[in-house]
């Protein structure tokens, strides 16, 4: 990316900032942030993502973890403000979950009241990392093990004010990597040999340093790993938004175009061939569902700690897994909506591409999905059942197949439970996801009337999650085979039926953002 690209990104952050309610206020309600910022992923994806560093990592480190007055504040002034674009240097690149094993250190010298930041060996590199956007200036929420008279006092947040390439400090290694594609534009990877960072730039939240060195905190070091940790909920309810606008975006281009993309010899639209309608509302379906889909921002799993998992269940398994959830369904719409809808879907402008590069981008960025659905089936397997009655199997609502769901879960966590089993992580995995599903699908049947044209959509989405994981269901006990063909027939009838109403299916997806596409407009032909 060209220098001046950078510097036209970082432009429309400043406007976005500026006419947005301050940092901290937004960031106070984690609903709101997930709005506003989505927002931006409707015609730019690659802005939602420098948005979400600029206030969910690092603003909301800053902001949250700042609980003295100076330079700190200065710092969220200059972020709220626009004059510096926020980033985070959490992910290491040598090791696999290593925010929860992050190894970069700020050693404390009691004689200069200052850290040395330090990358002890190659594999603690900060990577990636938005850092290489020339001549931005840039504020970074560095994420450290602070050490104390060779005591290690758990992972903090540190404040540093930097731009690239004219004004980095001694000791601090940027390798640009640059890339042409996907959301990052700015990559590099990052080292410490011994940058010196005055103590302001600590972000403490509470913990203190005495004139001698002694440290004290409340938390112990994987308490306080928890709590610095505490800003994915930020992340995960921002990406679940933006992976729901982005389906519902692109499901709207898709509709407007198949109704006006003609069928050889005056036959109708492309929308009225079965083999393109069915895919259509299918995808349709998903973007209403996951509308509904809503995190709960302060929600944390009751089950007990597992040994060497990452730490996203501690934090807020709800929202970590409605993230991990989202991302899956959203790239689905996206990908198959691309395909179904050929070369203007691929030709036009690279705005699907962009949407794909959201959605698959954030399968591991913002948590792994594979890490966190083991994350959270691993600490399944060892909480009680609540209720070891699973319901009777019934195919009418989606409430019947959220049941359906929960009778698979209880037979899947009790083989995980059971142990023995050679392929673990894969049943937690499929514990987690199912259990997923079930939550969502039981979230979203009591937020919908069933015979709403919303409640139809979100019943279709029910039934393509069923047909998807038959093989899943049906292995353990939760469907039948007979049970499989009347969900397929009841799938293709029921979006043959909503199709039939064009009229209330356009005014429903015309409730969603439909961005400036050629695929948008009432003449796309003449757009192109």
């Amino acid at each position: 990316m060209e220098p001046n690209e950078h510097t036209s990104l970082y432009n429309e952050l400043q406007e976005f900032v500026r006419r947005t309610p301050p940092l901290r206020t937004l960031l106070a309600d984690p609903h709101q942030t997930a709005i506003h910022l989505a927002d931006a992923a409707v015609e730019n994806p690659r802005l939602f993502h420098r948005l979400l560093l600029h206030y969910c990592l690092c603003g909301y480190a800053a902001g949250t973890f700042n609980t003295e007055q100076g330079p700190r504040s200065d710092a969220i002034a200059l972020l709220e403000s626009g004059d510096r674009a926020g980033i985070a240097m959490m992910t290491e690149v040598g090791v696999s979950s290593s925010h929860s094993a992050i190894a970069t250190e700020a050693h404390y010298r009691p004689q200069t009241h200052d850290f040395l930041l330090r990358t002890p060996q190659p594999e603690a590199g900060k990577f990636p990392t938005a850092a290489a956007a020339t001549g931005v200036g840039t504020i970074a929420a560095v994420f450290a093990r602070l050490i104390v008279d060779d005591r290690d006092c758990g992972v903090f947040t540190f404040i540093l004010d930097f731009s690239y390439p004219d004004r980095v400090p001694a000791g601090m290694d940027i390798r640009s990597r640059e890339l042409r594609q996907g959301l990052d534009t700015s990559l590099a990877i990052v080292q410490f040999n011994d940058t010196v960072l005055p103590f302001n730039t600590w972000l403490s939240d509470g913990a203190r340093m005495e004139s001698d060195g002694t440290f004290h905190d409340r938390l112990d070091p994987p308490d306080r790993l928890r709590r610095t940790m505490s800003l994915g909920t930020h992340v995960w309810l921002a990406i679940t938004r933006a992976a729901a606008i982005v389906a519902q975006s692109a499901a709207n281009l898709a509709l407007n175009y198949s109704l006006q993309r003609a069928l050889p010899r005056d036959r109708g639209t492309v929308f009225e061939r079965p083999s393109h309608q069915l895919p259509l509302i299918d995808c349709i379906a998903t973007a209403t569902f996951l509308g509904h889909v809503r995190p709960t921002p302060t929600a944390t799993t009751s089950t007990q700690r597992a040994q060497d998992t990452t730490p996203w269940a501690d934090v807020n398994a709800d929202a970590a897994l409605c993230k991990a959830l989202a991302t899956v369904h959203s790239d689905r719409v996206v990908r198959r909506l691309r395909e179904r809808c050929g070369a203007v879907a691929y030709a036009s402008d690279g705005l699907f591409l962009d949407y794909l590069a959201l959605t698959h981008g954030y399968f591991s960025a913002g948590g792994d999905n594979q890490l966190i659905l083991l994350d959270v089936g691993t600490r399944l397997a060892m909480a009680d059942l609540a209720d070891p009655t699973a319901p009777s199997a019934s195919l009418d609502s989606l409430a019947d197949l959220a049941n359906i769901a929960f009778r698979c879960e209880l037979r899947l966590r009790s083989n995980l439970a059971g142990g023995g089993a050679t392929s673990s992580d894969r049943i937690a995995i499929q514990t987690a996801d199912v259990y997923a599903n079930r939550l969502q699908m039981e979230q979203v049947s009591s937020l919908v009337d069933p015979d709403s044209l919303e409640g139809r959509l979100c019943y279709v989405h029910g039934l393509s999650w069923l047909l998807r994981e038959a093989h899943i269901l049906i292995t353990a006990g939760a469907l039948t085979s007979k049970d499989l063909a009347t969900a397929q027939q009841r799938h293709e009838r029921e979006c043959a039926a909503i199709a039939k109403d064009i009229r209330a299916l356009r005014e429903h997806c015309e409730q969603w953002p439909i961005p400036d596409h050629p695929m948008g407009k009432d003449d796309y032909i003449a757009q192109l």
